[in-house]
């Protein structure tokens, strides 16, 4: 999972889906590896602002992502 907040403030929560034959998922913005490496699985705090249209990362096979919102919440313009 990937808890987020917009620019204006509004959190989101992404949940990448990994099909069966996924190899991986890459987040351009974290060094995974490296993190898993010293830290271990578990959550962990980052700080990576990304502008809109902003590469986050892939999927090595392809699948999706779920996001979710707040109730009664909408995208900005």
């Amino acid at each position: 999972m990937i808890e987020t907040r917009l620019a204006g403030g509004m959190s989101m929560l992404l949940v990448p889906v990994a099909a069966i034959l996924v190899a991986g998922i890459r987040l351009t913005f974290l060094d995974t590896g490296a993190l898993l490496r010293r830290q271990g699985a578990g959550r962990h705090a980052c700080c990576a602002p990304l502008q809109r249209g902003e590469e986050m990362g892939w999927f090595e096979h392809g699948s999706t992502i779920l996001v979710f919102l707040p109730p009664m919440q909408h995208w900005p313009n």
